[in-house]
């Protein structure tokens, strides 16, 4: 599966000179693919600040990195052929304010759609119960979409090539010297929160633990136990989460737990 990048700007100027609606298909997409070198300068014409922070947002919750100015997707072929039938535009006049036009569009997801996720079935596991959640929720899907995001985790080690689980503190390159690197990223902010990104840096890293694969299955569990005792579907902000992180890291490093 390979990577593609491309500059924020360029997608902004081949939305403006698209027209499109959302009826198109991806053959409609590819079409513009002829002039990606005019697209860039089309933005000169427009503020382009806030379409750039949408896509940046977007790309938070969802397959796409943000890298600076670019945008990279770690997608495969057949994962994007899905998105592209499986997406349609939400019809309807629009409203003329902005509050009411948000209402009118939250109407549509008021009892949980079903395609408000894709699986991404070729590109990573999209089962919660595979990462250790006892039950499966919109909100874990969002967390676990972060963490396996393959462009964000090669570009955490390139930046911080640790080898030490920060929950159980094995070294996996003296327990496993054979592999290259085994350890997963953890989101340690609320599980809906996206990335954060700043500005000049991108992707903030502090957001994310290097832990073992084990760890970070009892870990999603414990947020499990935790929510549901709280009667929670989610942390209330950073601080609780960050707090949560702890106990579950002081439960797993605190007794006897080894065979002798």
């Amino acid at each position: 599966m390979g990577e593609h990048i491309t500059p924020i700007n360029e997608i902004i100027g081949a939305y403006m000179d698209s027209g499109f609606t959302g009826d198109e298909n991806d053959e409609d997409f590819l079409g513009l693919m002829h002039k990606r070198g005019a697209y860039a300068a089309l933005t000169k014409k427009i503020e382009p600040r806030q379409a750039r922070e949408s896509i940046k947002f977007i790309s938070q919750i969802s397959y796409l990195h943000n890298a600076g100015s670019d945008i990279v997707v770690s997608l495969s072929k057949e994962d994007a052929h899905d998105i592209f039938q499986s997406i349609y535009p939400i019809s309807g006049i629009r409203e003329p304010d902005g509050n009411l036009e948000i209402q009118r569009l939250a109407h549509f997801f008021r009892d949980g759609s079903e395609h408000d996720f894709f699986e991404y079935r070729g590109t990573m596991l999209s089962d919660e119960i595979e990462s250790g959640f006892h039950e499966g929720s919109k909100v874990k899907k969002t967390h676990i979409i972060i963490e396996r995001n393959t462009k964000l985790r090669g570009f955490y080690f390139e930046r911080s090539p640790v080898a030490i689980c920060n929950s159980c503190n094995m070294d996996t390159r003296k327990k496993y010297p054979w592999m290259h690197r085994v350890l997963d990223l953890h989101h340690i902010l609320p599980l809906s929160s996206g990335t954060r990104v700043d500005s000049k840096k991108g992707t903030m890293l502090e957001d994310l633990m290097p832990i073992c694969p084990t760890c970070h299955r009892a870990i999603h569990g414990f947020y499990d136990n935790y929510l549901r005792e709280s009667n929670k579907k989610d942390f209330t902000d950073e601080g609780e989460a960050k707090a949560v992180y702890g106990l579950a890291k002081q439960k797993i490093v605190g007794g006897g737990c080894y065979a002798r």
